[in-house]
């Protein structure tokens, strides 16, 4: 081969990695609906719907082109901060360096990059090519930007259950709160209807919670099992709802402190059947000064008494 032909094969290959590399960096297409680009609605950030110039159903009607280009503006405003220099040195120089090299700038938006999670999250199945983002946010240090995450990963329904349970699985993480926080949100649309094997899965995550030894995730169960119950209850007819969550709430009443007691108190107002197991804990509360932890209380005490009455 010549020198001539070598050379034109290299700069060649050059010309195609740069190519390459271009067409795979440069922004996608702003789309356009109701004569708005998706750029300009999403600087606007406007969360009053009846002045929104776009609607989730105008979203879906783009297609892929709109997935894309949230996922592009997320990525565009995540908000963070930059390292210092100084910090990139080695130990031994850093007494010698003066304050401005270890100073951080923020960058970014949280306010545009919420709202283009939120509504990507609104999308539900549609948003499937985005669990990667969503998975990669659960690990942001904002919280309302990680539950944003889950939201969206959660409303995508079944093709998501892998990612869920592999999060699930970091038994401290920020992101496994985020998740317990939001798996409710499974039961309803944009989320398809759920199979009655995800059902059982939902109800087992939170279980498993009500029981973990963090008093955290285990109000985050009992939470969940007070929603599953409010809310979605015709969903559980099949499952024994009442029986197998209302002892764990119980259980979570007479062993927990502050807020988890509070909680689970309300959320055992939805469970009468299983009132009785805690109703030494619920009078103690009753006598409580504070009204934070007497009114859920007496009226789940006064739920009782009326399941009680109806039975004579």
């Amino acid at each position: 081969m010549t020198k001539f032909k070598t050379l034109s094969i290299t700069v060649a290959g050059i010309a195609l990695g740069a190519a390459t590399l271009w067409y795979g960096s440069r922004p996608p297409r702003d789309p356009i609906s109701n004569g708005v680009r998706l750029s300009e609605w999403i600087e606007e950030a406007n969360r009053d719907s009846s002045k929104n110039r776009i609607t989730s159903e105008d979203l879906r009607n783009l297609g892929p082109e709109a997935v894309e280009f949230l996922e592009h503006s997320i990525r565009l405003s995540l908000p963070g901060e930059t390292t210092g220099l100084g910090e990139r040195l080695p130990d031994a120089f850093r007494d010698y360096l003066p304050d401005i090299l270890y100073q951080r700038d923020l960058y970014g938006s949280h306010e545009q990059c919420l709202y283009a999670l939120e509504q990507l999250s609104n999308l539900g199945r549609e948003a499937q090519p985005a669990i990667p983002l969503f998975v990669e946010i659960l690990k942001h240090p904002d919280k309302s930007l990680r539950d944003a995450a889950g939201y969206g990963l959660n409303r995508i329904g079944s093709e998501s259950w892998d990612e869920v349970e592999e999060i699930l699985s970091h038994t401290d993480s920020k992101g496994r709160r985020s998740i317990l926080f939001t798996i409710t949100s499974r039961l309803s649309a944009p989320a398809p209807d759920p199979s009655k094997a995800e059902l059982e899965r939902i109800l087992e995550i939170f279980l498993d919670a009500c029981s973990d030894p963090n008093p955290e995730i285990q109000l985050l169960g009992v939470g969940g099992l007070l929603n599953c119950k409010a809310n979605y209850s015709y969903l559980f007819t099949d499952l024994d709802l009442p029986g197998r969550a209302g002892p764990a709430v119980a259980n979570c009443l007479n062993r927990g402190e502050g807020t988890l007691k509070v909680v689970s108190a309300r959320a055992l107002y939805y469970y009468p059947e299983s009132i009785h197991l805690a109703t030494h804990s619920l009078k103690a509360m009753a006598e409580d000064t504070s009204a934070f932890y007497k009114d859920p209380a007496l009226a789940t005490l006064e739920a009782y008494q009326k399941a009680q009455d109806e039975m004579k």
